[in-house]
């Protein structure tokens, strides 16, 4: 019984020395700026939208991701994939709702989020909020103004934290460099109140940022300069409280290729 003791004291030892071996540090520690609790969102002005604008005089956010690496360049053809498309269910539209324009910019890039009572939507540049009815109870109205960062930098993300009961919007910030995120967090359930709004400036442009919600935190992956990968975490618990100086922790993800074919990609 001893000697099997022994055995099993070292293999948690190799282990522990294993996955050790496999950790990797924080690239960067970032203390974001907090800008201030915006007035309701529903007191905002609403912003005229166009629905026929000539295409000539659209507004093109440029794409700044420029991939070079070769991707999976080892790859060999497996013969046995699926190249058929199986059945597609069909169901019913429950609700309809009235998007937000475009507002004459390319791309759109339309998000949005469910709550227990609301629908909160938005693209480049509007945000609208709706109750399950399709009503509209705010906006359109503009998210680099409703955020506090005065121009638009766009890419929209809207997110429903049911944990915690509140709403989260996001878009590129406006620190000098345009290497930021503008992260605004509702003051309570309601969509249409007040939000506190912070400023993370990056140590590249963070582009195509995605979040997901968890009980310690809000974690996210971003395509830092359309070259790397990296995964982050932000301080939740400050952002609920509307504290004035939340951290993001940074760390690289090895191995991981800037394109859409990988789980963990942000892609």
């Amino acid at each position: 019984m001893k000697l099997k003791n022994l055995f099993f004291a070292i293999a948690v030892i190799m282990c522990g020395s294993l996955f050790a071996q496999d950790t990797f540090p924080p690239t960067d520690i970032i203390t974001g700026t907090f800008i201030g609790k915006t007035i309701p969102l529903r007191d905002f002005p609403t912003m005229e939208q166009n629905n026929n604008g000539d295409p000539k005089t659209l507004t093109i956010v440029p794409n700044v991701a420029s991939i070079t690496e070769e991707l999976n360049p080892t790859t060999t053809i497996i013969n046995n994939l699926q190249t058929t498309i199986g059945g597609i269910e069909s169901y019913p539209i429950e609700q309809n709702f009235i998007g937000a324009s475009q507002t004459n910019v390319l791309p759109p890039d339309p998000t949005g989020a469910v709550g227990p009572n609301h629908y909160v939507h938005a693209v480049n540049f509007p945000v609208k909020i709706f109750d399950k009815t399709g009503t509209l109870l705010a906006g359109p109205t503009n998210l680099g103004t409703f955020l506090g960062i005065g121009s638009n930098g766009g890419d929209p993300i809207v997110l429903y934290d049911q944990l915690a009961d509140r709403w989260i919007v996001s878009q590129f910030g406006n620190i000098s460099g345009g290497n930021s995120l503008a992260i605004g967090v509702s003051d309570t359930n309601d969509p249409t109140g007040a939000y506190n709004v912070y400023q993370f400036s990056f140590p590249g442009f963070p582009d195509y940022p995605h979040y997901s919600i968890w009980p310690d935190g809000y974690y996210g992956t971003v395509n830092l300069n359309g070259q790397t990968t990296r995964a982050f975490s932000m301080e939740k618990d400050v952002m609920l409280a509307g504290g004035a100086s939340p951290q993001i922790v940074i760390f690289s993800l090895p191995g991981v290729v800037v394109n859409p074919n990988q789980v963990k990609s942000p892609e």
